[in-house]
């Protein structure tokens, strides 16, 4: 159950880095731009809606292949598309970027983690597997929100998007590639996972509770 246990710690990194981040650079950012906070906010904006676009086709995937290729392609691109936060020069690369990372968002976070998690454990212990990935990676705004400005403090915030890239690349790209497998097999222990509209609904209102 490896694939399934490491559900929290991808999840709480990617959304400290990829969504909590963002409040603490916006007016450095917007400052550097030479934009308003309301125009950089716009982009954090994009990124939600371009979110929730995915969720359709991310879970016809998931019903198909699972979340290991999935997860892994997305944790690829964010760390790439983190990279490419930190250089950006105009408010037109930033909603272009931000946009990117709310697709690879649909790709990596709640969505698919329930979808892993739902298929690996028995019906008895899902609902506790799924609430311990909710809480968990709630605290993402407590971990994330300091150490971003911290960094942001001494680096500047771009380089702290590179540094944090760095701790979203090192630590989610191998636990997706590594860890989770295919499904197991159907058996008498294990019954079929609940519909993908029941796992996005669980997603929707872990969304809420942490925003």
């Amino acid at each position: 159950m490896a694939g399934a246990s490491s559900r929290p710690i991808t999840t709480t990194i990617g959304y400290g880095t990829l969504y909590y981040a963002y409040a603490v650079l916006l007016r450095p950012m917007a400052a550097t731009l030479g934009v308003s906070a309301t125009a950089v906010t716009g982009a954090l904006t994009a990124s939600v809606l371009a979110g929730a676009s995915m969720a359709i086709p991310v879970g016809r995937w998931l019903d198909h292949h699972g979340g290991r290729a999935l997860m892994t392609t997305g944790s690829i691109t964010a760390t790439v598309l983190l990279i490419a936060w930190s250089q950006v020069q105009t408010v037109g690369q930033l909603y272009a970027v931000m946009i990117g990372i709310g697709v690879t968002g649909a790709m990596v976070l709640y969505e698919p983690a329930f979808a892993v998690i739902v298929t690996w454990f028995t019906p008895e212990r899902r609902a506790t597997a799924l609430l311990a990935v909710t809480i968990v990676a709630g605290f993402g705004s407590t971990i994330f929100i300091p150490l971003t400005s911290f960094l942001d403090a001494h680096l500047g915030w771009r380089g702290t998007l590179l540094i944090l890239a760095a701790i979203y690349g090192v630590v989610t790209v191998p636990l997706h590639a590594l860890t989770i497998r295919k499904p197991p097999a159907p058996s008498a222990e294990l019954s079929a996972p609940p519909e993908r509209q029941d796992i996005m609904q669980r997603a929707s209102v872990a969304r809420a509770a942490i925003a």
